[in-house]
């Protein structure tokens, strides 16, 4: 299998959850799948967004979307015990199983 086709397999997996899913919440998905316990601030700045567009992002890969839907149950955020104003960044058990599906078709 190519890379690209690996790479394609890949965003279809996320697409499984929302066939809409952005680019840029792949991307925050897949950072918090290399750093957990990242905050907020870290992955926008990792992934080149603003901070209110990460929260969005972070809200509908969350248990619930900011708009009250359902989120796609993916990630969990939790107060930093350093800092309460702040939040990190947790992969939920059904992340933790997107994530091993995923390093399953890289090989890893």
């Amino acid at each position: 299998m190519t890379t690209l086709t690996t790479l394609l397999k890949c965003v279809e997996v996320l697409r499984n959850e929302d066939d809409q899913m952005p680019a840029q919440r792949i991307s925050a998905f897949m950072y918090i799948c290399q750093h957990d316990g990242a905050t907020m601030r870290q992955v926008a700045d990792a992934i080149g967004m603003d901070l209110s567009t990460a929260n969005r992002n972070m809200a509908a890969l969350g248990k619930t979307h900011r708009t009250g839907k359902a989120g796609h149950d993916l990630i969990i955020k939790e107060h930093d015990a350093a800092d309460p104003r702040r939040f990190t960044l947790h992969l939920s058990t059904k992340g933790k199983r997107v994530k091993e599906t995923l390093n399953s078709l890289m090989g890893n």
